[in-house]
C-alpha cells in the first residue's frame, strides 16, 4: 500500500516540517610569517660603544653635535699641520707603508735631479692641491654633524695650510734660483753653460 501526500493530514503542513541543511565548516589556514628576533635579544647585534670622554689627544664634552671649542680647534689644526703631514710621508691609513715611503723617497730624488725647475713645478702643483683641500676642509667644518667630523675638518685645514706654505716657499726658491742662473749665464758668455744647467743646477746661483 503506497502512501501519498495527504493535505488533510495536519502533520504535513509546513509549520510541522523540519528541514535539516548540512553545513560545512571551512577553515582557511593563513601562513604566519616567522617571528623577527628582537634586537635587544639578538646576541649577534653590533655593540654600540658610548662616546668616550677623552682619547690620547682630544677631550669630549659629552655633546656629539659637531661643535668643538677653540682649544680643540687649535689642537686639531696643529696636529694636521705637523703630525699628519709628517706621518703622510711614510704611513697610510693602516700604518707604516713601504710603498708610501718608497714613493716619498722617489719624489725627493726626482726633485734633487731636476733642481730648481722641479722645485718650482712641484711648488705650483702643491699650491693648487692645498687650495682645493683648504676649500673642502672649510665646507666640512661648516657641515660637521659630529665632533669627530669637526676635528677631521680642522686637521685638514692644518694640512692644507702647511702644504700651501711649503709650496709657496719651495716655488719661490726654485724661481729665484732659475732667475739667478739665467743672470749668471748672461754675465759669463764665455762659459759654455748648457740649457739644462741653467734650469737644474744649484751651483750657478
Amino acid at each position: 500500500m503506497s502512501m501519498g501526500y495527504n493535505y488533510l493530514d495536519p502533520m504535513n503542513h509546513p509549520e510541522y516540517i523540519t528541514y535539516t541543511t548540512p553545513t560545512e565548516t571551512l577553515i582557511q589556514t593563513v601562513p604566519v610569517p616567522p617571528a623577527i628576533p628582537s634586537i635587544q635579544n639578538n646576541p649577534n647585534k653590533p655593540e654600540i660603544k658610548p662616546q668616550p670622554k677623552e682619547d690620547k689627544f682630544y677631550k669630549f664634552d659629552g655633546n656629539d653635535d659637531g661643535q668643538i671649542n677653540k682649544w680643540e680647534k687649535i689642537k686639531a689644526f696643529a696636529k694636521g699641520s705637523t703630525y699628519n703631514i709628517a706621518k703622510s710621508l711614510f704611513c697610510s691609513d693602516k700604518g707604516f707603508s713601504i710603498k708610501k715611503t718608497a714613493l716619498t723617497l722617489g719624489c725627493a730624488a726626482a726633485l734633487a735631479l731636476t733642481g730648481p725647475i722641479g722645485i718650482a713645478v712641484a711648488g705650483a702643483v702643491g699650491l693648487g692641491t692645498g687650495v682645493v683641500n683648504f676649500v673642502n676642509a672649510c665646507k666640512l667644518s661648516n657641515t660637521a654633524k659630529s665632533d669627530v667630523d669637526a676635528r677631521i675638518a680642522y686637521e685638514k685645514l692644518g694640512e692644507s695650510t702647511t702644504t700651501m706654505g711649503l709650496s709657496l716657499f719651495g716655488g719661490f726658491k726654485g724661481l729665484k734660483f732659475l732667475k739667478n742662473n739665467s743672470k749668471f749665464a748672461k754675465s759669463n758668455p764665455a762659459m759654455n753653460i748648457s740649457k739644462w744647467a741653467k734650469l737644474s743646477s744649484w751651483k750657478l746661483s
